[in-house]
């Protein structure tokens, strides 16, 4: 396992992780990929759609929610740095 698969994996197994992530979609989705991208964000420094992948998302759901997510967790980011 590699030290970005540690530290990404931990956290994917938690308690946190309510729902299968396949299961999600619309505004659920797009809140919970973006609260994911934050994590993954802070934990490794960067996040690629292949961490999203491996926390659960599907190609699927990346292709169609990512950009939306993604503009979420950097207003958010935003908003609590302010």
């Amino acid at each position: 396992m590699s030290e970005r698969q540690r530290l990404l994996t931990p956290r994917a197994a938690s308690a946190r992780t309510t729902a299968p992530r396949p299961d999600l979609a619309g505004k659920t989705a797009i809140e919970t990929m973006a609260d994911d991208m934050r994590i993954a964000l802070t934990r490794t420094g960067s996040v690629t759609r292949d961490d999203l992948l491996q926390i659960g998302w599907t190609s699927v759901q990346v292709t169609t929610f990512g950009d939306r997510a993604r503009e979420l967790a950097v207003r958010l980011s935003h908003a609590q740095a302010a």
